[in-house]
C-alpha cells in the first residue's frame, strides 16, 4: 500500500489518486508528498528518463540514506537504514503494489525487476514500517515501483543500447479500444558480459521480458486493469563448491537460471467526495535453478484497499489481504532441507485514522495492524501514530513511532544443511597416529533448529520538509529504531557445542564448523537523512542527498560455560559475537550523492551523478570506500528521437561492492560506457 498522498495522480477524466492508485502528473505528486507524514523520497518520471543507469536498483542509489551493492551481475544487495544482506532483506519491494520479496529467504531476485524503464512514471521509497499498513514486511522501509496506465502509453517506443559491457532492446506498443480503454504490449531482452571470468566464476547475464496491460474506465468513477507478463534469466555462474566428502573446493559451472510469470487484475472506484477504494487479485510463479538449490515459488492473493471520508475533519483509511505461498525445494549439491513442499498463508488487515485535529494546522493519525501467518503460527499487532504540524504555508513538521515485523525466510528456517562459507585460515597442525596434518580450510556448514521468531522492530523517527524558495526544497528525518529478535548465527543444537572438527578421513583434510540460523541479537539504531533541491530555473537542476547510520547490537544467545570446555565456550561466543558484528558493521556510516542536471540547448542536455559510501566490515574482509561518478549526456536529434551516451564507473576502472551474506563469489564492477537510442513514435 503506497504512502498516503505521495502516488502519483491518474490522468484520466474524473478520477482521481487514492490508496493504491498512482500517478503520472510528477509535480502534483511532489506536491502531495509534502503533505505526508512520513520520511519518503520519489523519482519522478524525467529523473528515471534521464538518469545515468538502466534499472532500478541503480536508480536507488540516489535515494537518501539507501544502500546498494552490486555483488554479480544481476545480484543486488538494497538496504533502507541499514542491514543490506544479500537473503535477510529487511524491506519490500513491489511492482504496482505486486510484491516481489521472497519468503523463502527474504531477499528479491535481479530478473524480477528488469523492468522497461520507459513504462514506470516515478518511483516511491517510503522510510520505516508505518505499522505495518505500507505492506507485508515493510520492516525498515518500501520500495514502490509506479508503472504508466495503458493510457499514457498509447503509440511505439524503441529503445536499443549496446556498450563494452552490455547490449539491450526494448520495445513498447499502445493502443486505444475505443473511447474508454486502452492497452500496451512489450518486450525486453539484454545481455550483459562477464565482469570477469575463472574456473569458478563467470557472471554474464542474459534477460528476456514479455508482456501486456489494458486498463478500462466503463463508468466516470471506475477503473479496470489487468496485466501480465512473463521473465526469464540465465546469470552464468559464480560460487566455489567444497567436497566435503573428499576435501577441497571443486569446479561448478552450473548456471543459475530462473523464469517465472505473474498476472494480475484491479479495479479502482472513486467517490466524489474523495472516498474510494482499489480491490486486486494477483497470481504469481517462478522456478529456480543453480548450483546449490532449486525451488518453484506460487503465490495468489486478493487486497483491498482505500479510504473512507467521514467528515470534513476525520478520513479513515484500510488496507486488508490474504496471500498464500507455495514454495517446492530441492537441494543441490551440499544443500538439503527439511522439507520438500511447504505452504504459508499470511493474512493481514489494518486501517489508520486521520484527524484534522486544527484546521490546516495539525493532523493527527493512528492507526493499528494484526497480521497471522501460518508457517510460524505468529500474529503480529502493529500499532502506529503520527503527529504532523503546518507552521507554516512553506513547512511541514512531523513526529512518529510505528511497530514492524519480519517474517522468517521458510528456506532459513528449515534448511538442514547448506556450505555458507569456505575460508583459509591460519594452519592448524592436528596430530594423527600417521603423523601431524596441517588444516588450512574451514567450511562453514548453516542449519536451522526450525525455532526462529519474527524480527520486530518500534521505529521512531522525527523530520521535516520545507519550500526554502522559488525552486528550493529541503527535507530531511532523524530516526531511532528498536530491534528484538534478529536473525544471525548460533552454534547448531546438534554440535554439541564443539569447536571446529577436523574431518581427516577426507583426502584433502580440513576443518568442519556447524552454525545454525537463529534469533541471535537485539539492538539499536540512529541516524537521518537529508536532502536538497535546487531548480533556479527549467534547465537546470542540482539534488544532494545525505545519509548517516549507527548501530548497537547486543547478543542474546547465552553460551553454556559451565557445562562445555573454554575452548568450544571461547568459539561459541565467537560464532554469536560474528553475527551481532555483521548485524552492527554491514552496512556503511555516510551515504552522499550529487546529481546536476543541465539542458544546455534545445538539443543537448548532461546528467552527472557523484556517489559516496564509506567504509565497513563483514565476516571475511572489508569493503573499501566508494566514490564514483556516472553521466549521460543526450542529444534530441528530432522530435521522439534521442540519443545519449552514458558512463558508469568513471572515476575508477574496478570497483568491487562486497555483499554481507552472499553466497557466491563477488567480481569487480568495471568502468563502462554504452550508446543508447530511443524513438518514440
Amino acid at each position: 500500500m503506497p504512502i498516503r498522498g505521495a502516488a502519483e495522480e491518474q490522468q484520466l477524466a474524473d478520477i482521481e489518486a487514492l490508496m493504491g492508485e498512482k500517478v503520472v502528473d510528477s509535480e502534483k505528486s511532489r506536491e502531495r508528498l509534502f503533505e505526508v507524514p512520513v520520511s519518503s523520497y520519489l523519482f519522478k518520471e524525467a529523473d528515471i528518463q534521464f538518469a545515468p543507469v538502466d534499472s532500478v536498483p541503480e536508480l536507488l542509489r540516489y535515494a537518501p540514506g539507501l544502500h546498494v551493492m552490486r555483488a554479480t551481475n544481476g545480484v543486488w544487495g538494497i538496504g533502507i537504514r541499514g542491514m543490506n544482506l544479500a537473503y535477510l532483506g529487511r524491506f519490500t519491494f513491489t511492482v504496482d503494489e505486486q510484491n516481489i520479496y521472497s519468503t523463502l529467504y527474504s531477499g528479491i531476485f535481479g530478473s524480477e525487476h528488469d523492468l522497461l524503464m520507459d513504462d514506470i512514471a516515478s518511483v516511491e521509497v517510503v522510510y520505516g514500517p508505518g505499522g505495518g499498513l505500507w505492506s507485508t514486511n515493510a520492516m525498515n522501509g518500501m520500495v514502490n515501483v509506479v508503472l504508466k496506465t495503458a493510457f499514457e502509453t498509447e503509440g511505439s517506443v524503441v529503445r536499443l543500447s549496446g556498450g563494452n559491457m552490455n547490449r539491450m532492446l526494448s520495445a513498447r506498443h499502445g493502443w486505444s479500444l475505443g473511447t474508454q480503454s486502452a492497452a500496451r504490449v512489450y518486450f525486453k531482452a539484454g545481455h550483459r558480459e562477464a565482469s570477469r571470468e575463472t574456473a569458478f566464476f563467470e557472471d554474464d547475464w542474459t534477460t528476456l521480458r514479455v508482456g501486456f496491460r489494458m486498463d478500462t474506465r466503463p463508468t466516470r468513477n471506475d477503473l479496470w486493469s489487468i496485466s501480465g507478463e512473463a521473465y526469464s534469466s540465465d546469470l552464468g555462474f559464480g560460487r566455489k563448491e567444497f567436497d566435503l566428502r573428499r576435501g577441497g573446493i571443486i569446479e561448478d559451472t552450473t548456471s543459475e537460471k530462473q523464469w517465472g510469470a505473474n498476472t494480475q487484475v484491479k479495479w479502482t472506484h472513486q467517490r466524489a467526495d474523495g472516498s474510494g477504494f482499489a480491490i486486486r487479485a494477483f497470481t504469481g510463479y517462478t522456478e529456480f535453478d543453480s548450483a546449490f538449490v532449486a525451488f518453484e515459488l506460487g503465490v495468489i492473493g486478493l487486497q483491498g484497499s482505500g479510504t473512507f471520508h467521514l467528515s470534513d475533519q476525520h478520513n479513515l483509511v484500510f488496507n486488508i489481504s490474504s496471500t498464500v505461498d507455495l514454495e517446492r525445494v530441492e537441494g543441490v549439491g551440499n544443500t538439503e532441507f527439511t522439507f520438500d513442499e511447504d505452504t504459508n498463508a499470511l493474512s493481514q488487515a489494518g486501517f489508520e485514522h486521520q484527524w484534522d485535529l486544527m484546521r490546516d494546522r495539525v493532523e493527527l493519525s493512528w492507526g493499528l495492524t494484526a497480521r497471522h501467518e501460518t508457517v510460524i503460527n505468529e500474529t503480529a499487532i502493529l500499532p502506529s501514530l503520527r503527529l504532523l504540524y503546518r507552521p507554516t504555508n512553506t513547512t511541514r513538521l512531523w513526529i512518529s513511532w510505528a511497530r514492524g515485523s519480519r517474517s522468517v525466510p521458510i528456506g532459513m528456517n528449515e534448511v538442514s544443511q547448506l556450505v555458507y562459507r569456505v575460508q583459509k585460515v591460519p594452519v592448524v597442525t592436528v596430530p594423527t597416529p600417521a603423523g601431524p596434518v596441517e588444516l588450512e580450510d574451514l567450511v562453514v556448514i548453516a542449519e536451522s533448529d526450525g525455532t526462529i521468531r519474527n524480527e520486530k522492530l518500534d521505529a521512531f523517527e522525527l523530520g521535516f520538509r520545507q519550500q526554502l524558495g522559488e525552486g528550493v526544497s529541503l527535507g530531511g528525518a532523524l530516526f531511532y529504531n528498536r530491534y528484538k529478535d534478529l536473525f544471525g548465527s548460533v552454534s547448531h543444537p546438534g554440535s554439541s557445542g564443539t569447536a571446529p572438527t577436523p574431518v581427516l578421513q577426507a583426502e584433502k583434510p580440513y576443518l568442519l564448523s556447524e552454525v545454525a540460523v537463529a534469533n541471535v541479537a537485539d539492538g539499536d539504531s540512529v541516524g537521518g537523512e537529508v536532502f536538497l533541491e535546487w531548480k533556479p530555473h527549467s534547465r537546470f537542476q542540482a539534488t544532494a542527498t545525505y545519509g548517516y547510520l549507527h548501530n548497537r547490537m547486543d547478543p542474546i544467545v547465552d553460551i553454556p560455560s559451565e557445562r562445555i570446555d573454554p575452548v568450544s565456550a571461547g568459539f561459541l561466543q565467537n560464532v554469536v559475537d560474528r553475527s551481532a558484528f555483521m548485524l552492527e558493521e554491514g552496512a556503511p556510516k555516510h551515504l552522499a550523492t550529487l546529481w546536476i542536471q543541465q539542458r544546455w540547448s534545445d538539443d543537448w542536455q548532461a546528467d552527472l551523478t557523484v556517489r559516496f559510501s564509506s567504509h565497513f566490515k563483514n565476516l571475511t574482509s572489508g569493503q573499501e570506500e566508494i566514490l564514483q561518478s556516472d553521466g549521460r549526456l543526450t542529444w534530441f536529434a528530432r522530435d521522439g528521437l534521442r540519443v545519449s551516451l552514458v558512463g558508469r564507473n568513471l572515476l575508477k576502472a574496478e570497483t568491487t561492492e562486497e555483499l554481507n551474506g552472499f553466497l557466491g563469489e563477488h567480481s569487480a564492477q568495471p568502468r563502462e560506457w554504452y550508446l543508447e537510442v530511443r524513438w518514440e513514435f
